[in-house]
């Protein structure tokens, strides 16, 4: 039942939640997000038990639906994943970002080191970073966890649980952090964060100030062909209307210099799920 979704798969969980076979329109939908989002038909029973058709059939029927898919569906599809976690008893959520990025963000260690994740989500780098030894994690977020993304604080809840993680969380806007209040970090993760602001460079002043040596920044690129530093207005690429600007790799170089940092280290990292557009990995140290 965890399997992503088939055609055969859309039918079977229509007939256990809603008592019927899917219809065209429902069947052409869930195909259509099964390639970026990952869908199962467990997780598809979780959404068309939310359905207002569910709620109006009969209540011994509702009753047996969700025993259904309490058998049938592992726990973690009840939550919209972005990230794709590996939780303690296998089972991969069924997140959108499969985490290629992971080498290149963690390719210097941060065994001992104190590491802030700025727009955490679902938690992947933050318990990643956990997991390869660092001696303490905050987690932040404010956009996914209670402002106004599509994303909620769900899924980071239900794996720091099932991790028996030791992550501290903080909800906060990337533009409330202040080292007075929530202190300075050896490591800052900015990890896809950049493109969506409508300030980067107050934004990654705001990340860098944070940070006492190194900040890892995660971000699409353009332009890279071009030496000079460059930024392009890209609001509502492809759709996506949380995206404002887009830099170079030698832009993203030049903020974080005029940041204080003065060694990098640029690594590919594979086209995100979103848009396909390159994006690279940078790390940046003040020493």
């Amino acid at each position: 039942m965890h399997n992503l979704i088939t055609p055969e798969g859309i039918d079977q969980a229509y007939q256990a939640v809603l008592g019927r076979p899917a219809d065209e329109g429902g069947r052409a939908h869930f195909q259509a997000v099964t390639k970026p989002y990952q869908l199962t038909v467990g997780r598809l029973m979780h959404i068309l038990a939310q359905s207002e058709e569910f709620r109006s059939r009969p209540a011994d029927e509702q009753r047996i639906a969700l025993e259904t898919i309490a058998k049938a569906a592992h726990p973690a599809e009840a939550v919209h994943w972005f990230h794709s976690i590996t939780l303690p008893d296998g089972y991969v959520t069924n997140g959108m970002q499969k985490q290629e990025a992971v080498d290149a963000v963690f390719r210097h260690p941060v065994k001992g080191r104190s590491v802030l994740d700025i727009g955490a989500w679902d938690g992947f780098y933050s318990f990643g970073a956990e997991q390869r030894g660092a001696a303490d994690v905050l987690s932040t977020d404010w956009f996914c966890w209670g402002g106004p993304g599509w994303g909620t604080k769900a899924g980071f809840d239900f794996a720091k649980s099932a991790l028996k993680s030791r992550v501290r969380e903080c909800e906060a806007d990337l533009f409330s952090l202040d080292p007075a209040i929530h202190g300075t970090f050896d490591t800052v993760l900015f990890l896809g964060v950049l493109y969506h602001l409508v300030d980067p460079l107050g934004g990654l002043r705001k990340a860098a100030a944070m940070s006492r040596d190194h900040i890892i920044v995660l971000t699409h690129t353009w332009n890279n062909e071009i030496d000079k530093p460059l930024m392009e207005y890209a609001f509502n690429l492809n759709g996506d209307d949380t995206t404002f600007w887009y830099q170079n790799i030698a832009c993203v170089k030049a903020m974080l210099s005029d940041l204080g940092f003065k060694r990098f280290d640029i690594l590919d990292a594979p086209p995100g799920p979103e848009n396909g557009q390159p994006r690279h990995v940078i790390h940046a140290r003040r020493n």
